[in-house]
């Protein structure tokens, strides 16, 4: 088995990221429960099947219904050639992956402008914002809604690094990755001292040149407004500003795509794995940990090794409508019931950690 390389050994890379009390990895689960409007993975499978068959595809669609992850897998064989495809099905396979991510950027913005307008933002979401702020935790995300930078622009959190004391913006819990595209009117300036957004599998408001490897094309477009006053983004100048380019909407368990060797996101990765060596816990979030996405549970395996003792021992909690399955993809990773410290499940699983976070401060471990 290959081994990650110790810390400052050649081939390794170091990374300075703000230590975080708590990592949190946030799934779909989470979209959902700020909103309803918001599909979980599969539903939002089943949800495009009328566009696709509009658009002459059915004939690539599968007969079943996209059930235990299926659209992931689904949609990731499309992303990279494969060996039991001859060029031709290979080459319709990457038309009909591009066709789909137009087709999930337009279901989920449209999905994502009906739960801004539904109203003000979540009480537990911004109790839970404004504590990832507190805390400067690291947040990583396989969402590719705004819902977390829209929080973010509707609190009133202020630059925990003195005496700057601005607003926090997207940008600032983006670590300005990727970049806005040039613009002679904003200025770069420092970022403010707050919590680190990851988004390892892309977002609705980034965009790049298809198959781009060195991720000179890739840039985000920036978001206004936020739950209670949203502004609809302005396409026609977007496409003026970043001619030519789609979203950036990364296929889960494609690792050998452009997607994943493009520097813009091996840095977002390398980070979030930094984040995953000394956390006080790992908190997965509506996330049912598929062993599927072979990428981040090999990356939390090796970051956060089981077996470990002492503080560095890995400690877990569970906030999913059922933790059940959770633990046992855990178990299969190595992983037992001395690392899960704490569980939340049920239909306002996510709500209740929020509401309890502000007062939850983690006890070290004891052995």
């Amino acid at each position: 088995m290959r081994r990650r390389p110790p810390r400052g050994a050649p081939g390794s890379t170091t990374i300075t990221v703000q230590a975080a009390t708590d990592v949190f990895v946030l799934g779909a689960g989470f979209s959902h429960a700020v909103s309803k409007q918001m599909p979980l993975t599969d539903a939002l499978g089943e949800s495009l099947r009328n566009a696709l068959i509009a658009g002459g595809w059915e004939h690539w669609l599968p007969e079943s219904k996209f059930m235990g992850g299926y659209f992931e897998q689904w949609l990731s064989r499309l992303a990279e050639d494969q060996p039991d495809y001859d060029d031709a099905a290979n080459a319709a396979n990457r038309g009909l992956f591009e066709t789909v991510s137009s087709v999930i950027h337009v279901a989920l913005s449209r999905c994502q402008i009906e739960t801004l307008g539904s109203g003000l933002c979540p009480d537990w979401l911004s109790t839970l914002v404004s504590e990832f702020h507190r805390r400067r935790n690291t947040v990583l995300t396989f969402n590719y809604d705004n819902l977390i930078e829209y929080a973010v622009l509707s609190s009133e959190l202020m630059d925990l690094h003195p005496p700057k004391g601005e607003r926090v913006r997207p940008r600032d819990i983006l670590g300005d990755l990727p970049p806005p595209p040039a613009h002679p009117s904003r200025l770069a300036g420092p970022l403010a001292e707050t919590f680190s957004l990851l988004k390892l599998h892309g977002s609705l408001n980034w965009y790049w040149s298809t198959g781009d490897i060195t991720g000179a094309t890739l840039n985000t477009w920036d978001l206004g407004g936020g739950f209670e006053s949203w502004e609809q983004a302005d396409e026609d100048e977007r496409r003026r500003r970043l001619p030519g380019r789609v979203p950036f909407i990364v296929p889960p368990t494609a690792t050998k795509s452009a997607y994943y060797r493009n520097p813009v996101t091996k840095e977002m990765w390398q980070r979030a794995a930094q984040a995953l060596r000394h956390p006080r816990r790992v908190v997965l979030m509506g996330y049912s940990l598929p062993l599927t996405d072979l990428v981040f549970t090999s990356m939390l395996r090796e970051n956060l090794p089981p077996g470990a003792e002492g503080l560095t021992a890995a400690r877990f909690c569970l906030v999913n409508l059922d933790t059940k399955p959770v633990k046992e993809v855990l178990y299969k990773l190595g992983y037992d019931d001395s690392n899960i410290v704490r569980e939340f499940s049920g239909e306002n699983c996510i709500r209740d950690f929020a509401m309890s976070y502000p007062s939850d401060v983690p006890s070290p471990p004891s052995f």
